[in-house]
């Protein structure tokens, strides 16, 4: 039986496995601290939570077009506007930085998703919905920047505001030199936010998360392959199957071919009585 004892100030209880002498030693070192406990009530540490982090999809654009100056390179555009506006908004962190998980606030909800995705999602969220519209008002760049980024995106002539994108088009997108950048540059961003921000930014979104998952995992370029993306195009059954160099260049969605194209089909009356002579035939 394990023998135990409790402070009479702070009720917090001492064991030991075999000898109450033991576990009374132990009260005593309690006891003879140099700060005596004197609580009569349990303690609990709490802590508020000063602010909530917007929804990615509701963010604060101020001074934004401001800080685009015009000597600013096209390719540095994406990642500038995520600090000036990750700065600002505090709307999503890394707080483990040996763990690929960012975070992120949608619908009043966290939600857990790796770099890359997280990085599509801005694209999606917060450069096309909310960024876009914007420069293309106010920034006196924003055509040459769309030119720039239909160059560096040959797959889609309007990547910056279109909405729905084939397959082909959104490997040929996480394959570009300028997703590299962009994600490259969003990592380090988020990285570089001191420790204590990041982990004040992740608890204030709330204890729980949700995961976003694999929505945007790219896929091999190979016809109707469906497996996942390894590098230069292909996956890693078709990459075995490649000459050193070669790369799997992004193929044409399939397209279901309307009914009416199709050569008229026998009558099932017609069809039976083929099958008929065909099978009192041998055949």
């Amino acid at each position: 039986m394990v023998a135990s004892v409790k402070c009479p100030s702070c009720f917090q209880e001492f064991t030991d496995p075999k000898f109450l002498s033991r576990a009374q030693a132990k009260l005593d070192r309690h006891k003879g601290r140099k700060n005596p406990c004197d609580s009569r009530v349990p303690f609990k540490f709490e802590r508020d939570i000063e602010y909530v982090p917007p929804n990615i999809g509701s963010l604060d654009l101020t001074e934004l077009v401001e800080s685009l100056n015009e000597h600013i390179r096209f390719r540095h555009v994406a990642s500038h506007i995520f600090n000036q506006l990750n700065d600002l908004n505090r709307f999503a962190a890394w707080p483990n930085v040996a763990t690929p998980e960012v975070y992120y606030m949608e619908d009043g909800e966290a939600v857990r998703a790796t770099p890359s995705d997280f990085v599509l999602v801005y694209w999606n969220r917060v450069m096309q919905d909310q960024v876009a519209p914007l420069l293309k008002e106010s920034w006196p760049r924003f055509e040459k920047y769309c030119t720039w980024v239909r160059d560096h995106n040959p797959a889609c002539r309007d990547f910056l505001e279109a909405k729905t994108f084939t397959q082909a088009v959104l490997n040929s997108f996480l394959q570009s030199e300028m997703f590299r950048d962009m994600r490259t540059s969003i990592s380090s961003h988020l990285k570089e936010v001191p420790r204590t921000l990041r982990s004040e930014i992740r608890f204030n979104m709330g204890s729980g998360a949700k995961d976003l998952g694999a929505v945007f995992e790219a896929k091999c370029n190979a016809w109707n392959c469906g497996r996942p993306l390894k590098e230069r195009g292909a996956c890693k059954f078709h990459l075995v199957q490649m000459k050193p160099g070669d790369v799997l260049k992004p193929q044409g969605e399939r397209v279901e071919i309307p009914a009416e194209w199709m050569a008229p089909t026998k009558p099932n009356a017609e069809f039976e009585q083929f099958m008929n002579r065909n099978q009192s035939s041998g055949l």
